[in-house]
């Protein structure tokens, strides 16, 4: 079963490996697996098949009472609500970023 999930899933970017160690322990090695971020963005946004799943703005939501009005709870349960995709969308206001053929494109 793992080996037909493995091959029936789309493959993205390869996992990549390093070895830190820190300043505060600098006996201590650790081994760090991570991808690359702008490789793991290309890899979505040039898959269809995620184009209605994916958040493309920062969105505010907020809880309701029991009359359906918005209260003053914010609700963070996705990416696209924290208040970080809000200041980068004033921070590159100015910036249009078009995916063409899986490069980023900055312009206006």
């Amino acid at each position: 079963m793992f080996g037909m999930i493995c091959t029936l899933l789309p493959k993205g970017p390869a996992f990549k490996h390093a070895t830190i160690t820190l300043q505060d322990a600098p006996n201590e090695h650790h081994d760090l697996y991570y991808c690359d971020i702008m490789e793991c963005a290309q890899f979505l946004f040039s898959n269809p098949n995620y184009k209605e799943h994916m958040d493309y703005a920062p969105e505010e939501l907020f809880e309701e009472d029991a009359n359906g009005k918005p209260t003053q709870n914010r609700i963070y349960a996705e990416m696209s609500l924290g208040k970080i995709w809000n200041e980068e969308q004033v921070r590159f206001q100015v910036e249009l970023f078009v995916w063409n053929e899986g490069f980023l494109i900055s312009g206006l």
